[in-house]
């Protein structure tokens, strides 16, 4: 006889995915100051990931915020707000434009996600889309609903081969880079952890920064919005997406 506790077993490690995703976002979404009190949690859902470095990262953020608050507003303004280096996809993608875009948002809309106030290739929106993906695969297997299990999978997959694996590597590469050291350049590193993490445990690897070495040379900096990103992604009712996956092989 299956008990609740074994049927549970196979969502845990989705659900502190999906966790962990979710408030890597919202941290590189808000105020530094409503930040503090989440970087443990996701440092803690990390651990019992075992994602090790990337809790690491998370920890070495959480003290930079400790140690020098003040320091914190001043760095998400640099990072985020001045756009130095810019955290949005399409600046680094060799498309860099209208195709990139249109594709990040086709994603969204298969599944229901809106993106409120901030361009949809912003770091924000696709940590939470895939916190998103996430939920749903959870659904599925709570359903006992394994086509829409994987379909979900296989988004996540495409996705972060496609879209956020291609460049956060080379963005939390070039936070390091000009902010060495401070809360979000930590913060970064994490996310960029995660999500490589996640790719191994899916059966892939992502490129490593030096790999977008070229792309570094003459990186154009547009002017970020000012407003934040907000994701809104509908209550999950178990309702089937429109994602195809053959849609995009």
């Amino acid at each position: 006889m299956q008990t609740t506790a074994t049927r549970a077993a196979p969502t845990e490690r989705p659900k502190l995915k999906a966790l962990a995703y979710r408030a890597l976002g919202r941290l590189l979404s808000c105020d530094p100051l409503d930040a503090v009190a989440q970087i443990e949690d996701v440092a803690s859902c990390l651990d019992v990931l075992a994602w090790r470095d990337t809790s690491a990262a998370a920890r070495c953020s959480l003290a930079a915020f400790v140690t020098a608050p003040d320091d914190a507003r001043a760095q998400y303004s640099r990072v985020f707000h001045r756009s130095l280096p810019p955290p949005y996809e399409t600046t680094y993608t060799s498309g860099g434009g209208v195709s990139d875009l249109a594709d990040i948002a086709g994603f969204y809309h298969a599944f229901g996600m809106a993106v409120q106030g901030e361009k949809a290739d912003h770091v924000a929106a696709e940590l939470e889309f895939l916190a998103y993906l996430l939920v749903k695969e959870v659904h599925a297997i709570d359903q006992r609903q394994p086509a829409h299990e994987a379909v979900s999978r296989d988004a996540r997959i495409k996705f972060l081969a496609a879209h956020a694996g291609t460049w956060l590597p080379l963005f939390a590469a070039q936070i390091e880079k000009v902010s060495p050291g401070d809360a979000y350049s930590h913060l970064v590193r994490a996310a960029h952890l995660a999500i490589s993490a996640d790719a191994g445990e899916l059966g892939f690897t992502l490129p490593e920064p030096t790999a977008y070495a070229a792309a570094l040379a003459n990186m154009p900096g547009p002017a970020a919005s000012p407003d934040r990103p907000f994701c809104e992604p509908p209550e999950d009712d178990g309702t089937d997406s429109e994602y195809d996956p053959a849609e995009r092989t």
